[in-house]
């Protein structure tokens, strides 16, 4: 039994990977150059913009989420919001 738990645990850690390297893909296409490794600077937030908030948002996620606006905190209660409106 366990031997299908551990499968299904190394798949999940597989597509997790696949999904991860997409994302930095698509990432690097918004920036427009697959080298540029410095213009996520000029393009993410340094501190999230949410309500009250000002925390500061780590390079690594600026970099993976070009553009982005808000900690992951605040984008999770934002989306949470936006699916409670939706639904």
């Amino acid at each position: 039994m366990l031997d299908v738990f551990d499968r299904a645990q190394a798949r999940e850690a597989e597509l997790r990977q696949d999904a991860l390297a997409e994302h930095q893909r698509r990432a690097a296409a918004v920036l427009g150059q697959e080298g540029d490794a410095e213009r996520w600077r000029e393009l993410s937030a340094e501190f999230c913009e949410g309500t009250g908030c000002g925390a500061p948002i780590p390079d690594r996620r600026r970099q993976l989420m070009p553009r982005c606006r808000l900690c992951v905190d605040c984008q999770g209660r934002k989306e949470a919001r936006l699916k409670r409106s939706a639904g």
